[in-house]
């Protein structure tokens, strides 16, 4: 690009209109590159966008998923209202479970068998 203002008071001016050519061009070769190294990227977030825009047009609508589903829904409710009032939830809560399980089966072992048992068996 040639320059317009050739003024001498203006030659800073006239030489950056002389290189802007050259800058649009180094930058434009820049972004090529950087375009390049990060083809994939871009192509898996293309992709990626794709395929969530075709999901969410063809998939149904919200409310339509509920219209189906709503006596699974309901039912569902009324059953785990049902378990808290009438105090299943808290009674295992509190209970330990697995904590003393089998302890009064040995006992049981060690008082019926003796060592002469155990040398009958060997």
């Amino acid at each position: 690009m040639k320059p317009v203002i050739s003024n001498t008071n203006n030659s800073g001016l006239s030489l950056s209109l002389s290189l802007s050519g050259c800058v649009c061009v180094c930058v434009l070769m820049e972004i090529r590159e950087k375009i390049l190294q990060y083809r994939n990227h871009f192509a898996t977030a293309i992709i990626a966008s794709l395929a969530l825009s075709t999901s969410l047009y063809a998939a149904p609508r919200l409310l339509a998923i509920l219209v189906y589903f709503w006596p699974l829904l309901a039912s569902t409710a009324v059953l785990l209202v049902m378990i808290i009032a009438f105090g299943g939830v808290s009674q295992l809560a509190t209970d330990g479970h697995g904590e003393k399980a089998g302890a009064g089966c040995s006992g049981l072992y060690k008082s019926t068998m003796t060592a002469h048992d155990v040398e009958d068996l060997c």
